[in-house]
């Protein structure tokens, strides 16, 4: 299938971001040689958390948003479930912090 239109024009622009997130942040991770154990978590009611890291045993959970939005209700349940863990929206704006924790944006 051959889908080269504007990211504007993309039914999976979703799909894309996710996927280039997680990549990126798998090639940072492996040249820092920080290394974990990495998880996606769903519930029986599908609800979901993109990217888990699992950081000394600290789950660390991650959204992934093309666009600006807010995290769906159904992702507070993982924290609720694993306290202690952390969770977080990815998105344009903060992206390069995620994928190059010590890149800062100026």
């Amino acid at each position: 299938m051959e889908r080269f239109n504007q990211l504007n024009l993309r039914g999976d622009i979703g799909a894309l971001w996710e996927n280039f997130c997680v990549s990126e942040r798998f090639k940072y991770n492996y040249n820092n040689q920080k290394y974990g154990k990495y998880y996606f978590w769903r519930t029986s009611n599908q609800n979901e958390i993109d990217f888990v890291e699992d950081v000394d045993g600290v789950l660390h959970g991650y959204e992934f948003k093309y666009n600006k939005s807010k995290m769906t209700k159904g992702s507070y349940q993982f924290t609720t479930q694993y306290p202690g863990s952390t969770l977080e929206l990815i998105n344009r704006e903060n992206f390069i912090e995620f994928i190059s924790p010590t890149i800062t944006q100026g």
